[in-house]
């Protein structure tokens, strides 16, 4: 099995005199280098803090409340319920679904910050909010699709 991700790596048949360089490797490995770093910068500082100030807008719960009661209560935490479950999705079609390869999954990364605005927009603690990005449901929506969509579920399965 090295002898095949040696190959890979070289880009030729497996040798075991042969021994890529380190600047060979750093060369090669750049471009899924960056789009890992870019998914983990992503989801492990924007998510978390634009999901805790997230809050529903209006009168969005059943007790006739504004915002308050129940679904006040567990919007944040349903919003990292949904991150998880779309994420964990998003890992496991890793291994049926390909990710694209070299610039491409590094430009699929950064393409993830795209939903940045969305969530600045939307309805966050303290934020007047964009119109059509301030009801309740919207955070769900824009959660589903960066949690899932993820250029490191293949890398994942590689390694």
């Amino acid at each position: 099995d090295e002898a095949e991700l040696e190959a890979a790596l070289l880009g030729g048949a497996a040798s075991s005199d042969a021994r890529p360089s380190l600047a060979l490797l750093a060369t090669r490995i750049r471009a899924p280098a960056v789009a890992v770093f870019l998914v983990f910068a992503a989801t492990l500082s924007v998510f978390p803090a634009l999901t805790a100030l997230a809050e529903p807008a209006g009168r969005a719960d059943d007790d006739g409340g504004s915002g308050g009661g129940l679904f006040a209560a567990l919007f944040a935490p349903l919003l990292f319920l949904e991150f998880n479950v779309f994420d964990t999705a998003g890992r496991a079609s890793g291994g049926v679904v390909p990710s694209p390869g070299g610039k491409a999954l590094a430009a699929v990364a950064v393409a993830r910050f795209g939903f940045v605005p969305c969530f600045l927009l939307g309805s966050l603690a303290g934020s007047p909010g964009a119109p059509g990005l301030r009801a309740s449901y919207v955070p769900f929506l824009v959660m589903a699709p960066f949690a899932y969509f993820r250029p490191s579920g293949d890398l994942a399965r590689r390694s």
